[in-house]
């Protein structure tokens, strides 16, 4: 049985551009950022219920769904880690109506009725749902930026978003078997929304809990050093209301 090599992550962290350079390299790769039942199950009725077709990412989930879950197969993941501020703000861009018209007390509140800590709960709930592992258990470097695990059935890559593509390419490529060359996909500046997005990072505002919670959350404290957490709580705090 060959080896499965899956993107599995959260949306918003450059998961699109990693498994599309995988593939051009010519490796068969999957990308998908949900892998338990009732999180398909939740997608499926969401869909259903606003009559839209399911995004690429989703299909692969119910491709490879069971033979995943086999016991017996062997699956190498990556996985990526970012600043859960920039990632949680950008993932309410992304999910905004084509052209919606929507003010930026209107973002503020698609924002603050999110989970502030969605990306230790994705790692929590949905990650260690399908596999058995608990990534934030792991130990991590948090100057190296990336860490490879080899844990039962599963061999896993957790990559930093901002780590440099140069070495991201070595590190993938190295993990996969084959030279990978990365080109940035799904980039905030390339959307119909950046202009909105450039006046919020200016002049939106949030709450202060909603932000506390955010960027003092035991994900943040796993994967960025003192340092980096405090420079990411300094610029989300200038976001108070």
């Amino acid at each position: 049985m060959q080896d499965m090599l899956v993107v599995y992550t959260m949306g918003k962290v450059a998961s699109t551009t990693i498994s599309e350079a995988i593939e051009q390299a010519g490796r068969p790769c999957y990308d998908v950022h949900t892998l338990i039942e009732s999180g398909l199950l939740n997608d499926l009725h969401n869909f259903s219920d606003t009559n839209s077709l399911p995004p690429k990412h989703f299909g692969q989930s119910l491709t490879i769904f069971r033979d995943f879950a086999n016991p017996k197969q062997k699956v190498k993941i990556i996985t990526c880690v970012r600043d859960p501020f920039a990632r949680n703000l950008s993932a309410i861009f992304q999910n905004l109506p084509q052209g919606a018209e929507i003010s930026l007390a209107g973002i503020t509140q698609r924002l603050e009725v999110t989970n502030p800590d969605k990306p230790g709960a994705w790692m929590r709930k949905d990650f260690l749902q399908s596999t058995g592992i608990d990534l934030l258990k792991q130990p991590f470097d948090t100057v190296q930026k990336y860490a490879k695990y080899s844990l039962g059935r599963f061999e896993i890559l957790v990559l930093r978003v901002d780590l440099d593509d140069r070495l991201k390419e070595k590190i993938i490529s190295d993990f996969v078997g084959v030279e990978v060359k990365l080109e940035r996909k799904n980039d905030a500046s390339e959307k119909w929304y950046q202009t909105i997005y450039a006046d919020y990072l200016a002049n939106g505002r949030i709450g202060r809990d909603w932000i506390e919670a955010c960027v003092n959350s035991h994900y943040i404290k796993h994967y960025f050093s003192h340092d980096e957490v405090q420079r990411i709580q300094t610029k989300a705090r200038r976001f108070y209301l």
